[in-house]
């Protein structure tokens, strides 16, 4: 009996065993944190790149808005193999749409940017309910008079039009732009836009 007490044989095996158990639950525990943050972090890029490509659908909007102002209509070839246009006129959105529609959606928009390869745009991706990455911009605005120079520079205005002394007219503009991006992402950016009548620059119509 004493024999077999004092019988250790096997001993090393069922140590090296119980190590190998806590090594593959800390290995395990170690692979899911890093998968959390992986997703963490892809998430996180993908909602950053819908936000920044929203942001660059204001840009977008306000570079065809003067383009609009300068050329006329949006029918040139160079701009609509590029970006699908649904209203020619922009300009002319002369009424702010109702606060619910007030942002852009693939039935409510005035133009459509297939987002998703800057090179290589593809039309189709601005299809109604196409799941491809694609910015939705609306455009509208009114005209309004520019106070002269003095009442500008009491209200601290520094933008565009600020020399005029006389004051003169300007076209006030929301550019409403939304990204449906990757992974369901959706943002929504709104910026005003200030056109000065009579800055107009047909040089650059193509």
């Amino acid at each position: 009996m004493q024999t077999f007490l004092n019988n250790e044989k096997g001993f090393v095996m069922v140590v090296a065993l119980m190590i190998l158990v806590i090594l593959s639950l800390i290995g395990i525990a170690g692979l899911d944190t890093s998968m959390f943050e992986e997703q963490i972090a892809g998430n996180d890029w993908s909602a950053k790149r819908t936000f920044y490509k929203s942001d660059g659908g204001t840009e977008l909007g306000s570079e065809l808005l003067e383009y609009n102002f300068s050329c006329g209509p949006i029918s040139s070839a160079k701009i609509t193999t590029k970006i699908k246009v649904d209203t020619a006129n922009i300009f002319h959105n002369e009424s702010a749409p109702a606060p619910a529609a007030s942002y852009p959606s693939d039935t409510k928009r005035d133009l459509c940017w297939p987002s998703a390869n800057a090179n290589s745009p593809v039309l189709a991706d601005c299809n109604v309910g196409s799941t491809a990455e694609h910015t939705n911009l609306s455009i509208f605005g009114d005209v309004t008079y520019n106070e002269g120079a003095a009442i500008q520079m009491a209200a601290g205005y520094e933008g565009k039009g600020k020399g005029a002394a006389g004051g003169g007219a300007a076209y006030i503009h929301e550019i409403h732009s939304q990204n449906l991006g990757i992974r369901g992402n959706e943002a929504v950016v709104r910026v005003e836009w200030r056109h000065v009548v009579g800055q107009e620059d047909p040089a650059g119509c193509y």
